[in-house]
């Protein structure tokens, strides 16, 4: 890596903003965005991030179990705001996996059932309407 990409992964790590570390690296602003991604993409910088952050954390001695622990502290302490306890539960649940913000397909449905979905969707468009 050359200096201003070693720079780069020291500015990416305070904000995780790839646009305000390729301006603070020494990249021009009017390309800071597209440089950012495109060095986000490079396997040595990633890696080197990657050491950053796990040096940070170590030094904050913030671990998973730590956040985890304070979330549910506020999740269940009386003098949390009800709106904050929500939204520690929501995070507690994220992290567990229990909302699915996403759909996974691991396989690929027939034209069949795919042809049948469409006449479907038509079926309920055309009686909706």
């Amino acid at each position: 890596m050359n200096p201003r990409q070693t720079r780069f992964t020291q500015e990416y790590v305070v904000d995780h903003n790839a646009t305000q570390a390729a301006i603070r690296a020494g990249y021009s602003d009017k390309t800071a965005k597209s440089q950012g991604q495109r060095l986000l993409t490079n396997v040595d910088i990633r890696k080197t991030i990657r050491k950053l952050d796990t040096k940070t954390s170590d030094r904050l001695e913030l671990t998973q179990q730590v956040v985890l622990q304070g979330l549910h502290g506020l999740a269940t302490s009386e003098d949390t705001t009800a709106s904050a306890r929500v939204r520690a539960y929501e995070l507690l649940g994220k992290h567990q996996g229990m909302f699915g913000d996403r759909l996974e397909i691991t396989q690929m449905p027939s034209q069949e059932l795919v042809r049948q979905w469409i006449e479907d969707l038509t079926e309920d468009v055309s009686t909706n309407s």
